[in-house]
């Protein structure tokens, strides 16, 4: 693997991703229940089981690069399906989302803070109306990631 390249293990509890690590890397063969999103030799990332099992663990919204490749945007699409994400291109480039989130290149993200996506759905909204239909369920967002509630009628 390049070493801009990771792979991402995502999967139920159990269902051996820390052990296929362990293989990969060439460790002993150990038992542990991973408890946080891990990095396994910068070339690996290891997650949590609940990642899959509990709804409020997955992304909340999966940006793509302007610049990413179709093949990047078409497994974007595929990864919010899955996992109930909104998704949408964003007007950046590889280079500009990376610095942002703290790479040298980035096409694709996925933001787990429903908060904090709901405040970037906001803001692509007001610059471009058109991702409106795409971010809907995130525009109802408060900064706690609660849905907001319906203002209160007038009397």
């Amino acid at each position: 693997m390049g070493d801009k390249t990771r792979i991402i293990l995502m999967g139920r509890s159990a269902a051996g991703k820390t052990t296929l690590c362990q293989c990969i890397s060439h460790e002993q063969i150990r038992y542990h229940k991973t408890q946080t999103v891990s990095i396994v030799n910068q070339s690996m990332i290891d997650t949590p089981g609940e990642y899959l099992e509990r709804r409020g663990f997955r992304g909340a919204l999966m940006v793509t690069a302007a610049d990413a490749a179709q093949n990047s945007l078409d497994r974007a699409r595929r990864w919010a399906e899955s996992g109930g994400a909104a998704h949408t291109p964003v007007p950046w480039d590889k280079e500009t989302l990376g610095y942002a989130l703290g790479r040298g290149s980035c096409a694709m993200a996925a933001l787990t803070d429903r908060g904090l996506a709901g405040v970037l759905a906001e803001k692509l909204v007001r610059a471009d109306v058109g991702r409106r239909p795409s971010l809907e369920p995130l525009l109802h967002e408060n900064k706690n990631g609660r849905a907001q509630r319906p203002a209160a009628p007038e009397t």
